[in-house]
């Protein structure tokens, strides 16, 4: 407990996310939405920046959304007290007889009117709130990724956010809400961000990639709901990425080249030359949570719709396996 240890930082919450290190930090994730700076050589705690969704959103969206978020509060209290009131209606109306039961059915719709109309109102915030998250996944399950000059973070409300070794924030966008349900798990968001060929590649709804200097999406590429993070691969010269669903995009602009029938969800693949590996859990099996180790060969990864033939496959077992192959 105490032989080695160098030093101890006390973080602010937990989090599913792993710390990296770049020059004299340490960075890493915090529920619900902080990056948090550490210094290497003694442990303090440099910098705690928090994102939300408004930070995100263009000036005049974020005035829009501010307006609705200042009168959720009260549009939530209106409505606890609205469908408290609609209980004690509905107990009154089923002793009633005659004509104050129509009374009674009268005044309950009128009540049941109210609570919709509350709750669509509400309704309209919800993308741009923290809601309840269970203590699996959080809001901070993805890993930071750093270039040396900048850091990179992607919370689970859909925020991608690059901040400065200093701390100064140089940009955030709102890609939208994460799938529900992520493959993998009920709720939330797990993958992380890549730097691959000069982008950031996030998978956070679809595969997107981003001007790292500036935050604007370059490109979009299909749906991307997986728990795992995409892979950088290195194929003649060419950067790609490859999804732990099997899919292989060309990192400049997106463009699909090929896709291997892998199917997984939990962890990206491996490559070793023409060869991909994945090892995780798949929902092509009937068993829940079938974990399986394949092996792929390709032979041309830098055309589009390159030819990728199985070359074995190896039933791990039905538990979930989550584990990164090397």
């Amino acid at each position: 407990t105490g032989q080695g240890v160098l030093w101890r930082a006390p973080l602010p919450a937990w989090s599913n996310g792993s710390p990296i290190a770049s020059g004299d930090r340490i960075f890493v994730t915090s529920e619900p939405t902080d990056l948090v700076a550490v210094a290497a050589n003694d442990g303090r705690v440099v910098w705690r920046r928090s994102v939300q969704v408004i930070d995100a959103l263009p000036q005049g969206e974020a005035d829009r959304v501010k307006v609705l978020l200042d009168q959720a509060e009260g549009v939530a209290a209106r409505l606890r007290q609205a469908q408290k009131a609609h209980r004690r209606l509905l107990r009154k109306a089923r002793k009633a007889k005659g004509a104050e039961k129509e009374a009674a059915a009268t005044a309950l719709q009128a009540a049941g009117s109210e609570i919709a109309e509350l709750q669509v109102q509400l309704e309209a915030t919800r993308p741009y709130r923290l809601g309840p998250r269970g203590d699996t996944i959080g809001y901070a399950s993805s890993t930071p990724v750093s270039d040396g000059r900048s850091v990179y973070a992607v919370f689970g409300h859909g925020v991608v956010a690059s901040y400065t070794h200093a701390g100064k924030r140089r940009w955030a966008r709102w890609m939208g809400e994460p799938h529900v349900p992520m493959r993998g798990n009920p709720e939330g968001h797990a993958a992380s961000p890549v730097l691959v060929g000069g982008r950031l590649i996030v998978g956070l709804r679809l595969l997107h990639g981003l001007d790292p200097a500036t935050g604007d999406v370059e490109w979009r590429a299909g749906v991307y709901d997986d728990f795992g993070t995409p892979v950088a691969l290195q194929v003649a010269g060419q950067a790609e990425i490859a999804t732990p669903g099997g899919e292989v995009h060309r990192a400049s602009d997106g463009a699909l080249l090929a896709k291997a029938d892998a199917d997984l969800y939990y962890a990206g693949p491996v490559q070793d030359g023409a060869r991909l590996y994945f090892v995780g859990s798949t929902s092509s099996d009937t068993a829940d949570h079938a974990s399986v180790a394949t092996a792929f060969a390709t032979d041309d990864l830098n055309a589009s719709g390159a030819k990728v033939a199985p070359i074995w496959r190896t039933p791990l077992g039905v538990e979930p396996y989550y584990a990164t192959a090397l």
